[in-house]
C-alpha cells in the first residue's frame, strides 16, 4: 500500500534461546537433562536479590549451560543474545554483561567451554564446533561480528568504546 513501511522484526532474547534450545533437544545425541535453562534473568528488589543470591543464585550466570562433556571440557556455559544490527556503547560497556563475561571466564577456568551466542544460528555453530571437541574462545566465533574488537578482560572486546555488530 502507499505510504507504508515495511520494517524487518528482529527476533527477541527469549525467540532466540527458545529456537536454540529446541534444536538441541533435536539432536539425535541429546537426552533429556543435557540442556539446563539457569533462571537469573529479571528485575528485582534489593530485598529479593540479596535472598536470592542466599540462596544460590550467581550474578552473570549463563542463560544455557550443556550438560555433555566434549574433548578436554565437562560442558559447554552459553550466554545467549539476540541478533541486531548494532550494540549499542551502554549495552556493551554495561556491568551485567562485564558480570556474565567474568562468570564464563570463571568457568572456563574450572575446565568449561564458554562463551556469548549471537541468535540461535550463531549458537548452532558453537555447539557444533564444541561437539567437535575443539575450544570454545570466549569470542571465537563471535569475532566475524564484531567491530574492531580490543581487550578487555584476557582479551574480550567488551571494555572498548566500540560497537558490536550482529
Amino acid at each position: 500500500m502507499p505510504g507504508m513501511r515495511l520494517t524487518a522484526v528482529t527476533a527477541t532474547e527469549s525467540q532466540e534461546q527458545r529456537a536454540l534450545v529446541k534444536w538441541i533437544r533435536l539432536q539425535p545425541w541429546y537426552c533429556e537433562g543435557d540442556l539446563i535453562k539457569i533462571n537469573n534473568e529479571g528485575k528485582r528488589s534489593e530485598g529479593q536479590k540479596w535472598n536470592l543470591i542466599h540462596m544460590g543464585m550467581c550474578i552473570g550466570a549463563a542463560d544455557l549451560f550443556l550438560a555433555y562433556p566434549s574433548g578436554s571440557f565437562s560442558g559447554l556455559w552459553m550466554e545467549v543474545k539476540r541478533v541486531r544490527g548494532c550494540y549499542p556503547r551502554g549495552i556493551i560497556r554495561s556491568p551485567h554483561l562485564e558480570a556474565q563475561e567474568r562468570f564464563l571466564l570463571g568457568r572456563k577456568k574450572q575446565g568449561f567451554a564458554g562463551t556469548f551466542v549471537f541468535g540461535w544460528e550463531h549458537g548452532r555453530k558453537v555447539v557444533e564446533k564444541y561437539l567437535s571437541g575443539c575450544d570454545i574462545d570466549l569470542w571465537e566465533l563471535s569475532k566475524p561480528l564484531l567491530v574492531r574488537p580490543g581487550p578487555m578482560i584476557d582479551g574480550s572486546p567488551l571494555m572498548e568504546e566500540k560497537n558490536v555488530r550482529v
